[in-house]
């Protein structure tokens, strides 16, 4: 059986590790850290890996279409589970990939398809480095100053120069000064203490553009008004550009992230992801979020999966969320690439409202043989696990390489000691930036 990456595992490195060889990924990664099963786990990340490429080619295209991921009915849950576990974790950690994702499976769509949809992606952005999101964030407020707002001239012009000055000399370290060192939560007896204010929202509701996103009846997160009543004010003028950042981001983008800047200020990064889903206008707040995001991220991804459980919703349930998931799609046209792990036939209600997209094959066809002859090396599957890899318009490395022959001479067509041979050679040709696995790497993993 595949396994499953687990947070104690080392985090991938960056795609652009192996563009050099035209690859997104080395394709014997997996099967290098499985001496147990290392054809299956090939194959395994092989699914992952068209699943990436796929994103990939959609992240640099204006418009992209729905990714439809086909998984096949009939496999064990635990290899699509495993495959998109690490889909996630190349997803999650890889800034070279670029793109920020939500993983939303469908018992989340009890509050709501966007609302659901919306609590995880607040929670990305919100752990997601987030000090590496408001950096370019920053530096697009200080490109437009807003002179009508009434903290900006309680600021002063000269004191925002000096900060743009202070900002273009060290970036990261003018963005602590006014918003803090990243901690969890700087107040620990809040910690358990219960934000009920979700529990008073509807779930998607009648929302219409004109809908607020934040309105009186909203309240303050728990402790809000005793922490800032304790804050003492700094010699510097830190608190005051605080507020502009803040009075600029209420104006032009959400109030919803203006009131999250505040409470990653005082509390932390966990306060924030709370505040982020406090809205009475989800699709409005996700929209912003989104283009928050954009000013770091190429795109975002939206990966909807585990509906096997679909036909027992009510059938007029089912049409709402299906609705509700296209009118979402149309709303993030653009930014957002949407992503469809179902079985075919699965939610015959998307099929029929989004027909068209790209298709990642998720039947794991290959799994039999690989188990049934675990030690024989099958060229066409590995030139499939290299295709799987392969970046979006590059030509596939295959088995007829001159590097991959002389491996597979050495290995004497048996498939573990191939797999790891070959995971060495590449890694050592990526890392000298070759585009082919050369002499030189072949020799580098035959004496390693």
């Amino acid at each position: 059986m595949p396994t499953t990456p687990t947070e104690a595992e080392e985090a991938p490195q960056g795609i652009s590790r192996y563009a050099s060889l035209g690859l997104h990924a080395n394709p014997f990664a997996g099967g290098a850290d499985n001496p147990g099963e290392p054809g299956v786990e090939c194959e395994t990340r092989a699914a992952s890996n068209r699943l990436l490429k796929a994103i990939l080619q959609a992240r640099d295209e204006d418009a992209p279409l729905p990714i439809w991921v086909d998984k096949d009915a009939d496999i064990p849950p635990s290899y699509p589970l495993a495959a998109m576990a690490h889909a996630e974790r190349v997803l999650a950690t890889d800034d070279d990939f670029n793109v920020i994702y939500a993983y939303v499976q469908l018992f989340m769509f009890k509050i709501g398809v966007v609302r659901g949809t919306l609590g995880v992606f607040a929670e990305r952005l919100a752990f997601r480095d987030f000090e590496l999101t408001l950096v370019p964030y920053v530096k697009k407020v200080l490109a437009s100053p807003d002179d009508t707002l009434a903290s900006y001239a309680v600021l002063g012009p000269d004191a925002l120069a000096a900060f743009a000055e202070e900002f273009g000399a060290d970036a990261l370290t003018a963005v602590r000064r006014v918003f803090g060192e990243p901690e969890l939560e700087r107040h620990e007896e809040l910690i358990e203490v219960a934000d009920m204010r979700r529990t008073n929202l509807e779930e998607d509701g009648d929302e219409t553009d004109t809908t607020e996103e934040v309105d009186a009846t909203l309240g303050d997160a728990p402790g809000t008004s005793t922490i800032l009543a304790q804050i003492e004010m700094s010699d510097d003028d830190s608190r005051m550009l605080l507020d502009y950042f803040i009075d600029y981001t209420r104006a032009h983008l959400t109030p919803v992230l203006a009131r999250g800047l505040r409470l990653y200020r005082e509390r932390g990064m966990a306060a924030l992801m709370e505040e982020l889903k406090i809205t009475k206008a989800p699709r409005k707040t996700l929209t912003n979020l989104v283009e928050l995001s954009s000013v770091r991220f190429t795109k975002a991804a939206f990966i909807y999966d585990e509906f096997r459980s679909w036909m027992e919703v009510p059938e007029d349930l089912r049409r709402d969320v299906a609705d509700s998931m296209l009118r979402l799609r149309q709303k993030l046209a653009g930014p957002v690439v949407m992503v469809y792990a179902f079985s075919p036939g699965e939610v015959p209600e998307m099929e029929e409202r989004v027909p068209e997209g790209s298709r990642v094959e998720w039947s794991f066809a290959n799994i039999q043989l690989l188990q049934d002859a675990p030690t024989k090396l099958q060229p066409e599957i590995v030139d499939g696990w290299f295709d799987s890899a392969a970046l979006p318009g590059a030509t596939a490395m295959s088995m007829e390489s001159p590097g991959m022959v002389r491996l597979a001479d050495a290995a004497e067509d048996d498939l573990p000691r191939f797999i790891a041979l070959a995971n060495a050679a590449i890694d050592d040709a990526a890392d000298r930036g070759v585009s082919e696995v050369d002499d030189a790497a072949v020799d580098a993993a035959l004496n390693g």
